[in-house]
């Protein structure tokens, strides 16, 4: 079978399969929120980010493949063995971007791209008190 066939099925069942657990967080969290409130759904939401974040990893990487294959002449024996293994690492790093972002206890959110993005800042009073200390506790 070729490679852009395998990666067609894997795509639609990654797709089909992350879409039905979101429609199914997304319906729990639904209720939560009528019986309990909004404040209680909030762990629903992060869920769903987590898992459409670690799916999209995938997703992409076969989008880009399909589209690869398809469009031009690189279909050879070479050139889908490495599809397969990098495929193989890909599929490693979703389970393991979930795993990463729960022990974070934090999915993403429109705040972590401005905790990315901003400078860090040092104040001149740390990095003496600092250094004072390591002088004094190296003599």
């Amino acid at each position: 079978m070729p490679v852009w066939i395998y990666c067609i099925i894997s795509l639609l069942i990654n797709l089909i399969m992350t879409t039905m657990i979101i429609t199914r967080l997304n319906a729990h969290r639904q209720r939560i929120t009528k019986t309990l409130g909004p404040n209680h759904s909030a762990p629903y939401t992060d869920i769903m980010a987590m898992i459409v974040e670690s799916a999209l990893l995938t997703l992409l990487f076969l989008i880009f493949v399909v589209i690869t294959f398809i469009t031009t002449k690189l279909y050879t024996p070479i050139n889908s063995s490495l599809v397969m293994q990098i495929l193989a690492q890909v599929q490693i790093l979703s389970p393991l971007w979930i795993i990463y972002r729960v022990v974070q206890k934090r999915a993403w959110s429109s705040r972590t791209f401005e905790e990315i993005t901003r400078s860090i800042a040092f104040t001149p009073g740390e990095a003496t008190s600092h250094s004072s200390q390591a002088s004094s506790n190296a003599v």
